[in-house]
């Protein structure tokens, strides 16, 4: 009895052993996290962009022509693929990155100082993702990284899709816009979420990705909801995330009311979210971002008043 007593006193020690190291590893890893998080929000507050023009090419997204980088307010981070063009970085940490699928992907994270996208604009003060597993081999061969909302919330932009041409704006410069401009008011900066009215339902929290090439992203609820009758055709598609791929249902509208106005040959995709995409974005000439308004607008050079 007594050696069975004592087995069974030395089995809890262990177990509580196990326990307490277990705890101690959860709480260092939160704390971690969460002094790499502060850092990171710190040292984010001196992130800039200068002001000027870029190239764009004429991809159903905003990508930079000459250093093939994705305009994209669907990433919180920027992702970037090489080192070289980038000045003086360092690596501070990991972080779990996830893609439009949500796959997690615990990539190494970096702070740069300095970025040139032209012999004008450059990027200064900023934090990224620098991932050393294989990223999707179709988004690596259309782009060279990701410029995500941790620069873009740092200044107005405005896209002339016509011209294939990004002006970055600095805050406070004036800009102007059509007084008849569609306008989507969205809130948080470094991760855009409007309201929006497909039809008569009112759809909440979506997301304003730059990086979606369809029109719509919308979850299996929302779509369940479109009548039939302005459905054409549905069909199964493959769709690429940096870390993942997916088949996905895609389906195409012959119109659709999006905030009060009707737009025809709609695509949309299913999803785990709701996104409105570049694919909608482009059905206009022109696109002005208002970070201090936390408003886009969006017009065409023939109708602008």
């Amino acid at each position: 009895m007594k050696k069975y007593h004592l087995l069974g006193g030395n089995r809890k020690k262990k177990l509580l052993l196990v326990f307490l190291v277990i705890g101690i590893s959860i709480i260092a890893f939160n704390t971690y996290c969460t002094a790499i998080s502060v850092f990171v929000n710190k040292y984010n507050d001196y992130t800039n962009i200068s002001e000027g023009s870029i190239e764009l090419d004429d991809s159903a997204r905003i990508i930079d022509k000459k250093n093939r980088f994705l305009f994209d307010t669907g990433a919180e981070f920027s992702v970037f693929f090489s080192l070289d063009s980038i000045d003086w970085s360092i690596p501070i940490g990991t972080i779990l990155s996830y893609d439009i699928h949500q796959k997690t992907t615990a990539v190494p994270f970096f702070i740069g100082s300095k970025l040139n996208l032209t012999d004008s604009v450059a990027i200064t003060n900023f934090s990224f993702e620098y991932p050393i597993q294989e990223v999707d081999s179709l988004e690596a061969t259309l782009m060279n990284g990701i410029i995500g909302t941790n620069v873009l919330s740092k200044t107005n932009w405005a896209c002339s899709f016509r011209k294939n041409q990004l002006q970055i704006l600095p805050f406070g410069k004036d800009y102007d816009v059509p007084a008849n401009s569609i306008t989507i008011d969205y809130l948080y900066s470094q991760r855009p979420m409007a309201t929006l009215t497909l039809n008569d339902t009112t759809i909440e929290n979506v997301l304003i990705d730059t990086g979606l090439t369809d029109d719509l992203d919308l979850d299996s609820i929302t779509i369940s909801q479109l009548p039939d009758s302005i459905v054409s055709s549905r069909e199964e598609i493959l769709m690429h995330g940096l870390w993942s791929q997916s088949l996905v249902s895609q389906l195409w509208c012959t119109k659709l009311d999006i905030n009060g106005k009707t737009y025809n040959n709609v695509r949309v995709s299913q999803g785990c979210s709701s996104s409105v995409g570049c694919r909608f974005l482009r059905r206009f000439d022109n696109l002005y971002w208002d970070n201090q308004k936390q408003r886009i607008y969006l017009w065409n050079d023939s109708t602008a008043q």
